[in-house]
């Protein structure tokens, strides 16, 4: 899932302002800034009770907020965007906004949205954008959704109905690469990118992989700008995001049916898992060498970096759905939380906030 930033900025500038005041008037004593790093735990919940959740976990505090957000569906993904986390779900369709400085929630019209899974953002000095993407109501006899698309919602005024943007088949992760002005999408023939610079955002071509014929299904980038998407058949495909050129591709062990990978604190390494046994491994993005970093007796649905402090996130889940969050250090030597957290533990969220 997607990392922000953008508080670091503000954080740097908000010190040397302090240091700046501290020089020029001698008795200035800067109020002390802290830092909350959170992270929000995705719980997809059982399709019968419709029970997805989040949860909030105090990362650089080893807290577990006790309080559950639930949403009645099922959750997909969410991702935030400035100080409000947009939460996709579906069983029923719909996208819930909740403030997280004021804890209060609304949701989205969802006539426009049918099958929602994944959402990503777009922000700069002249328009903000959401995007969703969509499975779409057709269904083939192999379960498979030909007319999959992403709606874009104006984030400055979301209840507008979003443009649709057609991707071809089984539309999953998205990813927005806001220098090169461009969204991806991960489908069943590959990935679709949309030129944003445009006010029609229009489709500019399918990248594909000469290695792995399954669906693409999720995102991460490198330290180097690299994009990189999972297949359900095994492995990763690095490419420029500018040039649309492929750079490399590598095997790696993985969840066919997510395809979730998440990025390691030095940005170099991938980091996936595989079951039975449960083995979580680092497969480093220059070379494709492999490692194995935590072998144990649980059933993962999840994984997720920590990009401040390197904790390893996983979930044990059990037939009934229960999952257990564990955390290991960025070695994964140790477990540093363990603790029920919800229904089918889907993904993680990354922030941090300053006060």
């Amino acid at each position: 899932m997607k990392t922000t930033k953008t508080k670091t900025t503000i954080f740097t500038l908000l010190i040397a302002g302090a240091a700046l005041l501290s020089g020029c008037l001698g008795e200035y004593n800067p109020p002390e800034i802290k830092r909350t790093d959170v992270t929000v735990i995705v719980n997809e919940g059982t399709v019968a009770d419709k029970n997805g959740s989040i949860r909030l976990y105090i990362e650089n505090q080893n807290v577990l907020n006790p309080a559950v957000r639930n949403l009645s569906g099922n959750i997909q993904s969410a991702v935030r965007v400035q100080e409000s986390l947009w939460v996709v779900a579906n069983n029923p369709d719909k996208v819930s906004v909740i403030d997280l400085i004021y804890d209060r929630m609304t949701e989205l019209p969802a006539t426009e949205l049918q099958t929602p899974r994944y959402a990503d953002y777009y922000i700069d000095s002249y328009e903000s954008k959401l995007f969703i993407s969509n499975w779409g109501d057709s269904v083939t006899a192999d379960n498979e959704h030909p007319e999959s698309y992403v709606a874009v919602y104006n984030l400055n005024n979301y209840y507008l109905p979003p443009t649709k943007l057609p991707c071809g088949s089984d539309a999953e992760g998205l990813f927005v690469d806001m220098n090169a002005k461009r969204l991806f999408v991960a489908t069943k023939t590959g990935v679709v990118a949309f030129d944003l610079s445009k006010t029609t955002m229009p489709r500019d071509t399918v990248i594909t992989s000469t290695q792995f014929s399954g669906h693409a299904k999720q995102f991460v980038f490198d330290s180097t700008g690299v994009v990189w998407v999972s297949y359900s058949d095994g492995g990763v495909m690095g490419f420029n995001p500018k040039t649309y050129a492929v750079t490399a591709e590598y095997p790696i062990p993985l969840d066919s049916a997510t395809g979730a990978i998440a990025i390691d604190m030095t940005w170099t390494k991938m980091i996936s898992y595989g079951a039975s046994p449960a083995v979580i491994y680092a497969t480093d993005l220059t070379t494709g060498a492999r490692e194995e970093l935590i072998r144990g007796s649980f059933n993962p649905t999840s994984i997720g970096v920590c990009p401040i402090s390197g904790n390893i996130y996983t979930s044990d889940t059990k037939a009934d759905g229960k999952s257990t969050l564990l955390i290991f250090d960025k070695d994964g030597n140790k477990i540093v939380e363990e603790a029920e957290v919800g229904y089918r533990t889907k993904g993680y969220t990354y922030f941090m906030v300053l006060s």
